[in-house]
This record gives structure tokens, C-alpha cells and sequence, in this order.
């Protein structure tokens, strides 16, 4: 006898994830704003760092190679430690959404001190497994403009830069749950990207279905609140100040991606189940303990 054919479970749909999604940013729209605020205080090092120069060069009149090679090197800590705080008010917006923004901005700040490293090793992770793809295919098509080859040895080479996009972008999609593992489940950085790809297996085509929809949303947001540019002229103080407005609107608007994104990952949490690794850790752990 043939068993019969098992569907797979279905993910939420997109437009019930969507209505979730806002409904929980509209609620904690303040928090969420509060906790961006957070981010101004990476910008420090570098506005004290651009008085200085000032001082020095417009002021004292200090213009040799040394003061610029200090600044260089200053200007690259004062971008690090912006990269550091960007990476901290991340984290503090996966916590929040983690502890359903039950606790106070300020202590859930301070509590993604304990992971922000966590975060950061886990982005390397990601751009060391995806950066030789992009920087291989990209050399290949800028030696489709320099090298003087035969067209048959163009194509392939054209074929070969595809290639390496296309493993760059479905590997981009598995990695994409890998932040919620991160901060839901308490995993490692190498523990995170194993769980999202297990998660993702199986229904690369849903999640990226799902991530295209809410891109394809924003897209048609960001035209509605462009309208007011059309016809202005590009130099102009009003088209400076609401180009301004129109990224200050996407950066308060993106934490609705990840509030729409755990919908996913619950969905497939739930579907999948633990990843029998874990699960085989888990139990040898407990069973070390009662020993």
C-alpha cells in the first residue's frame, strides 16, 4: 500500500502576520522610538572628534600630516564605536520584542550589553560565509569589461558570477532567522546559523516569499512619502530637509520588519520543533548534572 502524501504545515499568511505585526508596533511605538534614540549616543565620539579638528585646523591653524593621520585613526574608532552602539540598540530591539516590552528602555539596554558581542560575532559569521561569493563574482564581471576573451569564454564566465550570486542570495534567505535563534533561544553565534538553516529547510521559498511582501510594502510606502519631492528641485532646503525626514521615517518604521519577521520564525519554531542536536545536548547535559 502507498501512504498517502503529507502536506507540509503552512506558515500564518502574509497579510494576517502583516496586521499582527502593526498592531504590536503601533502599541509600543514609543518604546521602539525611545530605544533609536539610544543610537544618538554613538554619534558622540564623532561630533566631539569634528569640534576638534575645527579647533585645530580653522582655529590654531594646525594643518600638518600628523594631525591627519590622528584624526584618520580616530575618525575609524569613533565609526567603530557608532558600529558598537548600532549593534546595541539592535539587540535591545530583539530583547524587547523577546520580553513582549514589558521592561523599561534604559534596563533593556543595558541587558543587551550581555549579548551584543554574541550579535556582532554572529553578522562576521555571516559576512565571512557570504563575502567570498560577492567579492569572487564581482571580480568576474569586472573581467568581463577588461579581458579580452572569446565570446564563449565570456559567457562562462558570466555564468560562473550568476552562479556565486545566486549561492550568495539563497545563502543570504537561510541565514535570515539566524538573529531570532540568537536571542530567542539563548544559542551561540555557529548554533544560531545551524538552527536557521534547519528552520528555513524546507521552506526557503515561503520565508523569501514572505520577506519579498513586506520589502514590496515598504517599497510602496517609501514612494507615498517621496510624492511630496516630486518636482522640486534636488538643491533646495525643502528637498534637504524632507530627503532627511523620508530616512529618519524608514529607520522608525524597519523595527516593523523584525516584529513582522517573528511571526516566521515562531511559525516555523513550532512546525519544526528543536533541532535534534540541540535536543541531544540538552540531554546529555541534564543527564551529566544528576550524575
Amino acid at each position: 500500500m502507498t501512504t498517502p502524501f503529507k502536506k507540509r504545515p503552512k506558515l500564518t499568511p502574509v497579510f494576517t502576520l502583516l496586521e499582527t505585526a502593526g498592531k504590536n508596533y503601533w502599541a509600543n511605538l514609543g518604546r521602539i522610538i525611545k530605544m533609536l534614540l539610544w543610537s544618538l549616543v554613538g554619534f558622540i565620539p564623532l561630533l566631539a572628534l569634528a569640534v576638534l579638528a575645527f579647533f585645530f585646523q580653522d582655529v590654531l591653524g594646525f594643518d600638518g600630516s600628523g594631525l591627519q593621520i590622528l584624526v584618520t585613526v580616530l575618525i575609524t574608532f569613533s565609526l567603530l564605536w557608532l558600529a558598537y552602539y548600532w549593534a546595541r540598540v539592535y539587540a535591545s530591539l530583539f530583547l524587547m520584542v523577546k520580553n513582549g516590552f514589558k521592561l523599561k528602555t534604559r534596563p533593556q539596554f543595558q541587558e543587551s550589553l550581555r549579548i551584543v558581542w554574541s550579535y556582532i560575532s554572529l553578522i562576521l559569521l555571516v559576512i565571512i560565509f557570504l563575502s567570498p561569493l560577492l567579492l569572487i563574482s564581482l571580480v568576474l564581471f569586472v573581467s568581463l569589461n577588461l579581458l579580452p576573451l572569446a565570446p564563449l569564454f565570456l559567457i562562462l564566465i558570466l555564468i560562473c558570477a550568476l552562479v556565486l550570486l545566486a549561492l550568495a542570495f539563497i545563502l543570504a534567505i537561510f541565514f535570515g532567522l539566524a538573529s531570532f535563534s540568537l536571542f530567542f533561544e539563548n544559542l551561540s553565534a555557529p548554533q544560531a546559523l545551524k538552527r536557521s538553516l534547519f528552520l528555513i529547510e524546507g521552506y526557503w521559498w515561503v520565508v523569501l516569499g514572505r520577506i519579498l511582501f513586506f520589502f514590496l510594502i515598504f517599497w510602496i510606502f517609501s514612494l507615498i512619502i517621496s510624492l511630496p519631492l516630486s518636482g522640486s528641485p534636488s538643491g533646495s532646503a525643502w528637498y534637504q530637509a524632507w530627503s532627511g525626514f523620508i530616512r529618519l521615517a524608514k529607520i522608525v518604521v524597519y523595527p516593523l520588519y523584525l516584529l513582522y519577521m517573528v511571526g516566521v520564525y515562531k511559525d516555523l519554531k513550532i512546525i519544526k520543533g528543536d533541532q535534534p542536536k540541540f535536543k541531544a545536548r540538552t540531554k546529555a547535559a541534564k543527564t551529566k548534572t544528576l550524575k
